[in-house]
């Protein structure tokens, strides 16, 4: 239904996360960290079924590396079959406290392994978001061939419950120009989105854009058709012209993923996550 709901409204591309699932579920966005499911399963028991077959457009895939019996290419091998557009890493460690973070990295199962995944998808043609907090995280992941990064605040809040008042607007502006301008010095092609935290309404997320500092970034965020300030579902800013994506099979629409992305590295971009 939200995947139907997005692209009537102009979105861009869909995200099949867990947290999103969860939240319909009646549960909190923290829930995707913990080992209630099979995060990656779970993605695709959803995202199979009650996504793809419900839009046009490309479908980031939200994929887990914490499990250490994950095996990253078998497991791309399937995405890409089952028809997703992109991958993205999600959860991520940056969603998690430095102490229990410090022990995945540790393991291996941190950060590093997150781009590893990017990487190996980018390698079979799919598209990748990549999220990212810190200036260090963005310019690794751009470093790696990222072509689009997610700057992510922190798990989404409940909306009713306000954004975070230790937590100025300009803070948020500042540390979003900061990571933009840190990512587009390695690459100035980089698609920068922005998302998560303490940004649960549209007139938050138009405020922050409006408020950085960074004109390369302002200009992603705002040039094209919807300039106006028009906004999409959760409050995405977004373009309505998106192309039609071939639903023969994964590779139809994963090339169609990347010929949307690269066409719109100057331009607006809306992204929502669907939650059947």
């Amino acid at each position: 239904m939200t995947a139907r709901a997005a692209e009537r409204a102009g979105a861009d591309f869909v995200l099949a996360l867990n947290a999103g699932r969860f939240r319909a579920m009646g549960g909190a966005s923290p829930a995707s960290i913990l080992p209630i499911r099979n995060s990656n399963e779970f993605v695709a028991s959803f995202g199979r079924t009650e996504i793809l077959p419900s839009t046009k457009l490309p479908v980031f895939f939200g994929t887990c590396t914490f499990d250490p019996e994950l095996d990253v290419d078998r497991w791309l091998d399937r995405i890409i079959k089952w028809g997703f557009g992109g991958v993205t890493n999600f959860p991520s460690v940056i969603h998690i406290d430095d102490e229990r973070r410090s022990l995945l990295e540790k393991c291996g199962l941190g950060y590093s392994r997150e781009i590893e995944l990017l990487v190996k998808a980018a390698k079979r043609g799919l598209m990748t978001i990549a999220y990212t907090r810190s200036q260090s995280e963005a310019r690794r992941m751009v470093e790696a061939g990222a072509e689009a990064i997610c700057i992510n605040f922190n798990l989404n809040r409940a909306v009713e419950s306000g954004a975070d008042p230790s937590v100025s607007l300009s803070e948020l502006a500042a540390r979003t120009s900061a990571v933009a301008r840190v990512a587009q010095s390695v690459n100035k092609s980089t698609i920068c989105l922005l998302g998560g935290g303490p940004i649960t309404k549209p007139d938050e997320l138009l405020d922050i854009c409006r408020e950085t500092r960074n004109p390369r970034f302002h200009r992603r965020l705002f040039a094209g058709p919807r300039a106006s300030g028009d906004v999409g579902p959760r409050g995405d800013v977004g373009l309505q012209d998106h192309p039609p994506v071939a639903r023969e099979g994964g590779s139809a629409r994963t090339a169609a993923a990347v010929e949307w992305f690269q066409a719109r590295r100057d331009r607006t971009v809306l992204g929502n996550e669907a939650h059947p």
